[in-house]
């Protein structure tokens, strides 16, 4: 089969680091083996308006040191791709990258914070990768509530082969997480035979819908306490659901619980034990998300 090809760029606010964004995504447990990371590039599906879409994305100029130059990425289709399409697709790879986030003021806080500064040094240019799309984001929060992330990861796929599209590029078959739109499509029924969870099958169903009923760029861009509040509304999201969705699925860096086990291990084993959480919150404030992305991606 021959497939349709096409590239671009899209640009990164410096320092950015390629490389970084790959090896922390290929320790992301939600998305482990949904795509390949050989050879300095990520290569990932998605779907767009229900077409599958595969892009590889690599260093601008093959480079990856720690500049800002961006991302140059091909495309490939078994259909034509348009310029919507293309478009698209490459809004997704920036947001998905977090290619526009200045971190600079991180960093001049990060670094003046003894014990933390060697995290800045570590992950200088690592910007905050995060699930491919809302609707991804959005699925996964209940599947993996109360369940380990293998059995999570299970379902996730289960519901991505039943109802999401695939392509095969270089003799591997990508498959890209059902759309919103697809998913809003799926009866409740058939989603809790394919996952075999009832109660989850609901909580998915009540999501997809509550995302539906909302334009992203609100979730992206009202005050946090509105966003949170929207999506705490739906049966099934809790605080801890809410907080990722909008943190892994939306980027929203300013909050984040701060009273989860696996955060308070990682702060006890860098700064020491008997910290006050809220001052972490006090230091760094609209960056307290990127804090805890860097003292987690150093962590274990």
């Amino acid at each position: 089969m021959k497939l349709t090809r096409v590239d671009g760029h899209v640009g990164a606010v410096a320092p950015f680091d390629f490389a970084k964004s790959a090896w922390f995504l290929g320790r992301f447990n939600p998305v482990l083996d949904e795509q390949s990371i050989e050879d300095g590039a990520i290569t990932k599906a998605m779907a767009v308006d229900g077409q599958a879409v595969v892009f590889r994305a690599r260093p601008a100029g093959g480079g990856g040191d720690g500049g800002g130059d961006g991302v140059d990425y091909e495309l490939f289709s078994d259909a034509p791709i348009s310029e919507a399409t293309k478009k698209a697709v490459a809004d997704r790879i920036s947001f998905f990258l977090s290619l526009d986030d200045d971190l600079r003021e991180f960093y001049k806080i990060g670094q003046a914070d003894g014990p933390f500064a060697s995290r800045i040094e570590e992950h200088h240019g690592l910007h905050h990768v995060k699930f491919l799309t809302l609707c991804e984001s959005g699925c996964w929060a209940p599947l993996a509530q109360h369940a380990p992330v293998q059995v999570a990861r299970t379902l996730k796929h289960r519901l991505t082969e039943a109802f999401g599209c695939s392509l095969e590029v270089d003799g591997r078959t990508y498959w890209a997480f059902p759309e919103l739109t697809t998913m809003a499509k799926v009866d409740e029924a058939d989603m809790a035979r394919v996952i075999a969870n009832e109660r989850k099958a609901h909580y998915v169903k009540n999501v997809v819908e509550a995302l539906m009923a909302v334009d992203e760029e609100f979730l992206r861009t009202a005050p946090y306490d509105e966003a949170e509040a929207y999506l705490r509304g739906v049966k099934g999201v809790g605080q801890w659901s809410a907080a990722f969705i909008l943190l892994r699925g939306l980027g929203r860096m300013e909050h984040m619980p701060l009273d989860l086990k696996p955060m308070l291990k990682a702060v006890e084993e860098l700064y020491g034990p008997g910290q006050k959480m809220q001052e972490f919150a006090d230091r760094y404030g609209p960056w307290l998300g990127y804090w805890a992305f860097y003292l987690r991606a150093g962590h274990g």
